[in-house]
């Protein structure tokens, strides 16, 4: 059987959360936002506050935070990045933590009867991380997953295309992709929910490194390690002309939670 194709750069994704892990809140605002979109749906759905919940891709340990403040009090976060776990064991002193890829759970089968996830899939094979969310489900448990989709960051797809550079974009999947391969790892009942959030930025220095100190670049296994300088510059020159234009820069995120169940049989 063939291995799942390698879309991403753990090591790079990993150095780029370790750097924003002490910032992180300050800035995600789009991302905390999400996490509210998730705690909404788990709470909506009434389970048992003895349930046992892992938050995978838990980052700061925003969201475990807000399952522990609404009851729930066997969590387990996993991330990729010890910094960020770190940051997360601080805010979180009863949860348990786990460092680990998504896409390959230091987990037991069966374990679990909630699995939560926000802002994290996006840097996963979609397929692998939901054959894996999966695996780790009690039958008949579920999964709450926020992730981002296309068209998120189209401003910057635009300019980077324009440019000759849209390989260097990080690629969003479609709405219905992230839903088909939560089907195709045998979920049930798979629905979602999307929502577009705005964030605006005064300058184009700011809005660069609202990107980069989230640790949001691209992480693609096939980018090369950086920009030619006259493609930043370029790049520089596109969005100053756009802020001259219109006053103001926005970068849109399509804001996605899918829910999803696993067959009690």
């Amino acid at each position: 059987m063939n291995s799942p194709k390698r879309l991403f750069d753990k090591q790079r994704i990993e150095l780029q959360f370790d750097l924003a892990a002490e910032r992180y809140d300050k800035l995600a605002s789009v991302q905390r936002a999400m996490a509210g979109d998730v705690l909404q749906r788990v709470v909506q759905a009434e389970l048992p506050a003895s349930t046992r919940v892992v938050d995978l891709g838990c980052g700061t340990g925003e969201l475990l935070r807000r399952l522990g403040t609404a009851g729930f009090s066997q969590a387990t976060g996993l991330d990729l990045s010890q910094k960020m776990l770190d940051v997360a064991a601080r805010q979180n002193p009863a949860a348990r933590f786990v460092r680990g890829d998504i896409e390959s759970l230091p987990l037991a089968d069966d374990s679990f009867g909630l699995v939560v996830s926000s802002a994290a899939i996006q840097w996963c094979n979609a397929a692998t991380a939901a054959s894996e969310m999966f695996r780790v489900l009690c039958p008949g448990g579920k999964a709450v997953v926020g992730t981002f989709a296309d068209p998120t960051l189209e401003q910057w797809s635009e300019a980077f295309e324009q440019l000759g550079l849209s390989k260097r974009v990080h690629p969003f999947q479609s709405i219905d992709q992230v839903s088909q391969s939560f089907d195709d790892a045998g979920f049930v009942n798979v629905s979602s929910r999307q929502v577009i959030r705005s964030v605006e930025f005064d300058s184009v220095k700011a809005m660069f490194r609202s990107v980069q100190r989230l640790g949001a670049a691209n992480a693609m296994d096939s980018r090369n390690q950086r920009l030619r300088r006259s493609d930043y510059l370029a790049l520089v020159d596109h969005f100053e002309a756009l802020l001259k234009r219109e006053g103001t820069l926005g970068l849109s995120y399509c804001c996605v939670v899918l829910e999803a169940i696993k067959p009690a049989s």
